[in-house]
């Protein structure tokens, strides 16, 4: 089975993958118009495809929404469901680098082949950091000086009907202020959350499943940026005197110091320990419960490596919902 590939020609853009049955390429438009028959045309692609539309939202496309559920692996009667600017979202993707069902080597969407036992079941360790994408959403400043009708405004532009929950969940005053809350949700939607699911999905099938969350941020610029993604990465290799996030720990001395290098050790330890043997625990170091559904744990790694129970679970569990009823990909 080939990998997919993408074609791009004027304004159209295809995303081709082989189908090995009928040993063709199926060709499936993320834009221009004209259908995906015409794109082929242009692309070179010996494509399966039915050109054509009937609705104004999908000409609008280029291509029919049974030609956008087959490429997506998504439900046609949720797509008919959705809007022309939430349709272009689920077409190009809110992220680049999602999976791409090609229905071989993804005939399902992770989550799902996990769930059905069709995936290569070992031991897990994973987890994410506590301020996933708050370095990302100082790209627009105005959120980091929001007020809070406009933080209730963003809100409700994003989830609609959903934003009561949604504020409900995130509340300005809880996080301290209401960049905070939304620099949260933005880390939950993008990592936090669908590692959550994931972990609880192999939870079901494998007993040791490890789950962590990376709260340290005594990094340069941390109380700005806080356990921003990446920041991790330093304390499993020790290299904190490399680039590209050298910068980052420069200048840090004292007790700060005596911090960093305590939990780089203990992080270093728990993934050799790990590798060797698919436990991250051993001597010298914090134990490690393992992740269950019936009793998830997480471990903090912070400058005071802990067990908790995940803050998460109310949160990631209406995102679930949410995305099943609004598939963004």
């Amino acid at each position: 089975c080939f990998y997919p590939e993408n074609h791009t020609h004027g304004d159209r853009t295809a995303a081709a993958s082989w189908n090995e049955t009928k040993g063709v390429w199926q060709c499936f438009v993320c834009g221009g118009k004209g259908g995906a028959k015409d794109a082929a045309k242009h692309l070179g692609l010996n494509a399966d495809t039915t050109g054509g539309t009937s609705e104004e939202r999908e000409s609008s496309q280029g291509c029919t929404l049974k030609q956008l559920a087959e490429a997506k692996g998504l439900d046609i009667k949720v797509l008919k469901k959705l809007g022309t600017s939430r349709l272009k979202d689920v077409m190009e993707g809110t992220f680049r680098y999602f999976y791409h069902r090609d229905g071989c080597v993804f005939p399902g969407s992770p989550l799902e082949m996990i769930r059905s036992g069709d995936f290569h079941n070992v031991p897990l360790l994973a987890g994410s950091n506590r301020d996933e994408a708050k370095p990302v959403m100082y790209i627009k400043p105005w959120q980091v000086f929001m007020s809070e009708p406009s933080y209730q405004a963003r809100v409700a532009e994003k989830v609609g009907e959903d934003a009561d929950r949604v504020i409900g969940l995130y509340p300005p005053g809880g996080f301290g202020r209401p960049a905070e809350a939304l620099f949260a949700m933005a880390s939950d939607v993008a990592l936090g959350c669908p590692t959550y699911e994931g972990m609880r999905a192999v939870a079901e099938k494998q007993k040791k499943v490890f789950y962590y969350r990376f709260d340290y941020d005594e990094a340069q610029m941390g109380s700005i940026i806080g356990a921003a993604h990446l920041l991790e990465v330093p304390f499993i290799f020790g290299n904190f005197d490399r680039k590209p996030l050298r910068s980052m720990y420069a200048g840090i001395k004292g007790k700060k110091l005596e911090n960093r290098k305590e939990l780089s050790r203990i992080i270093q330890g728990y993934w050799a320990n790990f590798a060797r043997t698919g436990n991250p625990n051993g001597e010298g170091l914090p134990p490690w419960p393992a992740f269950s559904g019936s009793d998830p744990k997480v471990q903090v790694l912070d400058t005071s490596v802990r067990t908790e129970t995940p803050d998460n679970i109310g949160r990631c569990a209406f995102w679930a919902k949410y995305f099943q009823d609004n598939p963004r990909y």
